[in-house]
């Protein structure tokens, strides 16, 4: 059986080379995944929210800085890379293509049972994200 760090790259590997509908193989069914701006339930709802990701960011490209696993349980320190090339839909509504690459730290805390991942939650500042996109002014300080 593969390990729980294993079980997460194959997410990646699915979603990075657009075989999101093979994600079945390694997402319960009844999936728990939050994310800010998100609250998932179940694969399909999952599948269509990375669809949307992918096309605002094809080159879309998660990369691990470090991890620990315990038990059924992975805590993973991710930077995630982009260029918004395309329309992104979603919380914020419909972003059209800027151009520009996003670069973005996540911490994320997924559980694993019977080789399939049953949760997911990510932790990220949307801020950098927002700015790097130039949705929202950096903050300045007096």
């Amino acid at each position: 059986m593969a390990t729980n760090k294993e079980t997460v790259d194959r997410v990646w590997e699915l979603m990075e080379s657009d075989r999101i509908d093979q994600l079945t193989e390694v997402l319960a069914d009844d999936l728990d995944f939050f994310m800010p701006g998100f609250k998932i339930t179940g694969v399909a709802e999952m599948q269509d929210m990375l669809r949307a990701y992918k096309v605002g960011f094809p080159d879309l490209h998660h990369n691990t800085v470090d991890f620990i696993e315990q038990g059924d349980k992975i805590a993973l320190e991710l930077r995630v890379v982009g260029t918004h090339t395309g329309t992104l839909v979603g919380a914020l509504g419909e972003i059209p293509a800027t151009g520009k690459e996003v670069v973005w730290e996540s911490v994320d805390y997924v559980t694993v049972k019977d080789g399939k991942i049953t949760s997911w939650h990510v932790y990220h500042d949307t801020i950098p994200f927002l700015t790097q996109l130039g949705l929202m002014q950096v903050p300045t300080t007096a």
